[in-house]
């Protein structure tokens, strides 16, 4: 199986766990913002990553990844990534990370 079909499958579970997640709000460069709730933070090949789901119902595609890309003034921006590679490994590390709390099967 897929590891982007796997991510799908993860959000069903993952919505039962929302209410333990902490929760922020994200502004696009478009000024849209959207609350994601934070499953996880994972280094993958010695970079960072943040594992979110959307809180909306009217959000679509479920678990989205971000690179954590530190800025200068102590600050960081999460970047969504899109490179079917990198989403492959970093949610590899996930579920490694957590295999006892998600079905991922």
């Amino acid at each position: 199986m897929d590891e982007l079909e796997n991510i799908e499958e993860v959000e069903e579970e993952v919505d039962e766990e929302l209410d333990d997640c902490e929760v922020v709000t994200l502004t696009a460069d478009n000024g849209e913002e959207t609350e994601f709730a934070i499953l996880d933070v994972v280094d993958c090949k010695g970079e960072q990553y943040v594992i979110a789901l959307p809180t909306e119902e009217e959000e679509e595609g479920g678990v989205v990844i971000f690179h954590v890309e530190p800025t200068d003034d102590d600050n960081c921006d999460l970047v969504a990534i899109d490179d079917k590679p990198t989403l492959d490994a970093v949610f590899e590390v996930f579920k490694q990370r957590n295999k006892d709390k998600y079905n991922f099967e």
